[in-house]
């Protein structure tokens, strides 16, 4: 009988060892998150600063200069794919794999999303050219103007796509962050389960 107990508590103490570290691995990887998303968010900070600037601009009625939003949104795009390559590299702890697949999955929507926010500043641009390139006489004025139809066409196309991108990159955030925090309370982790500024406010601002 006494073996026997010993027994029991030689693996309770083992259980309870295996669920001691565990917890220190999940609250490790939640660190590295959390850090993850302060950088991600000093970037979108300087974007979100940017895309004010530009926006007081054109209220205003000054033609607003386009390339300090774009470099910006270029850093952003840079920062993104770097958090990508350092979470996807990280040692994962089991009870995580569900959160871990979820933040990948959403880095990669926001990749996407600025990629076509990039794209359509891209088209921004095209469009204040043209203005410059009118002959003194309009004698290009039709020529220009069919050009112009085909880029709001495409600024329209484009913007249709980020408003489904951006609604799927939402979903992804409150699973993700429902998956934290269901983790932290299991296993008694204190957790600030939150992400940086969503692409949702940039997607026509810009």
């Amino acid at each position: 009988m006494r073996n026997l107990t010993i027994g029991v508590l030689v693996i309770v103490a083992i259980f309870l060892s295996g669920c001691q570290q565990q917890s220190q691995e999940l609250s490790d990887y939640f660190k590295e998150l959390e850090d993850s998303q302060v950088r991600l968010r000093e970037q979108a900070d300087k974007l979100l600063e940017k895309s004010e600037s530009f926006r007081v601009s054109q209220e205003r009625g000054r033609r607003p200069n386009l390339a300090p939003v774009q470099e910006a949104l270029d850093a952003v795009i840079t920062g993104l794919k770097q958090e990508k390559k350092r979470l996807s590299e990280l040692s994962v702890p089991e009870p995580a794999e569900t959160l871990h697949q979820l933040v990948l999955e959403r880095l990669d929507t926001q990749l996407v999303v600025y990629g076509k926010i990039s794209e359509r500043n891209a088209l921004h641009s095209r469009q204040g050219k043209l203005v410059d390139e009118l002959d003194p006489d309009f004698s290009d004025g039709e020529r220009s103007l069919s050009e112009s139809n085909a880029l709001d066409a495409k600024v329209e196309e484009i913007n249709r796509d980020l408003e489904e991108l951006t609604s799927q990159a939402r979903a992804l955030e409150q699973q993700a962050v429902e998956e934290w925090r269901r983790l932290g309370k299991r296993y008694e982790i204190e957790v600030e389960a939150e992400f940086e500024e969503s692409a949702k406010d940039l997607r026509r601002d810009l």
